[in-house]
């Protein structure tokens, strides 16, 4: 956290530990014993405050861990898709490449022979 933060937070500490014991002293008629059970149960809000603060803090750290290590699954998985789609694609040019070559093969096959018809009828 930062020194401003934790500067406001004391601020605030200091208000309510201020508001309480004022509040408390006007209720109560002991002012000494007030003040000291007043300060007990101050410092004994602070020390809650401080608890769920370092409580909160580390749940944000571990959901931040958690939604890393998602997003870094989400990313293997999405690259794991797109390698697999892009081998199937590439099989699939390939076979149509195949057919292609093929067809050409017989496309020129078929005008090799007309070509040696066309000139057998000019020999003869």
């Amino acid at each position: 956290m930062s020194t401003s933060s934790e500067e406001d937070q004391s601020g605030i500490s200091e208000s309510l530990r201020n508001a309480i014991e004022s509040t408390y002293a006007a209720t109560v008629g002991s002012a000494g014993d007030t003040r000291e059970r007043v300060s007990e149960l101050l410092d004994d809000v602070a020390r809650r405050g401080r608890e769920a603060r370092e409580q909160v803090v580390r749940r944000g750290q571990e959901a931040r861990e958690e939604v890393v290590r998602r997003g870094q699954e989400a990313r293997q998985e999405v690259v794991r898709r797109g390698q697999e789609a892009s081998a199937e694609v590439i099989g699939r040019v390939e076979d149509e490449l195949r057919s292609i070559s093929e067809r050409l093969a017989k496309l020129e096959a078929t005008l090799r022979q007309d070509e040696e018809d066309d000139q057998r009828q000019r020999d003869t």
